[in-house]
C-alpha cells in the first residue's frame, strides 16, 4: 500500500511539473509518456487483482499504446520535428518525442529504442512482480491464492 501512495504522489507531482510552462514541449512530452506508461501498468497491475493472466500481456500493452500513438500524426517533418495535424492535440507533445525517438534512433543504431523498450519491460515488470512473494510468478497469482485461502 505504501508504494501506492508513492506512485499517486509521483503522479500528482508529475501533473504539477506539466502544469508549469518553465519547461520546453519536448521535455513536458517526455514526461507525459513516461506518466502515461506508468499509468497503464498501475491499471493493469489492478485489472489483475481479479483477472491474473492480464499481467503477462502488460508490456504487449504498453507497447502498443505507444505504437498507436505514432498515428497521432500526419505528415511528421524531420526539420521542425512537428507534425502538421494531430487528431488528439492533447496528446501533440507526446507523438513528437515518440517520433523524434524513432529519428534519433535512426542514425545512433537503435540505442535509443532499445533503451526505451527495456524502461517499458522494466515498469512492467514492477508492477507485476512482487519480490517478497518468492514461488509466485506474479502479484496476480499472490491475490488469486489469498483469495481461494479466504474461501
Amino acid at each position: 500500500m505504501k508504494d501506492f501512495v508513492i506512485v499517486i504522489i509521483c503522479f500528482i507531482g508529475a501533473i504539477i511539473i506539466v502544469g508549469l510552462d518553465n519547461f520546453g514541449k519536448d521535455s513536458i512530452g517526455l514526461l507525459a509518456l513516461l506518466i502515461i506508461d506508468i499509468f497503464i501498468a498501475f491499471i493493469t497491475f489492478l485489472i489483475a487483482k481479479y483477472k491474473p493472466k492480464i499481467c503477462k500481456y502488460t508490456f504487449i500493452i504498453i507497447l502498443a499504446i505507444n505504437f498507436l500513438l505514432l498515428f497521432n500524426a500526419v505528415g511528421w517533418n524531420e526539420g521542425s520535428m512537428q507534425g502538421s495535424h494531430y487528431y488528439v492535440p492533447f496528446l501533440k507533445n507526446v507523438t513528437d518525442v515518440l517520433y523524434a525517438l524513432m529519428l534519433f534512433s535512426a542514425f545512433l543504431l537503435m540505442i535509443p529504442i532499445i533503451i526505451y523498450v527495456v524502461f517499458l519491460y522494466s515498469v512492467a515488470q514492477l508492477f507485476c512482480k512482487d519480490k517478497t512473494v518468492k514461488k509466485l510468478d506474479t502479484l496476480a497469482e499472490y491475490f488469486k491464492q489469498k483469495e481461494e485461502q479466504k474461501q
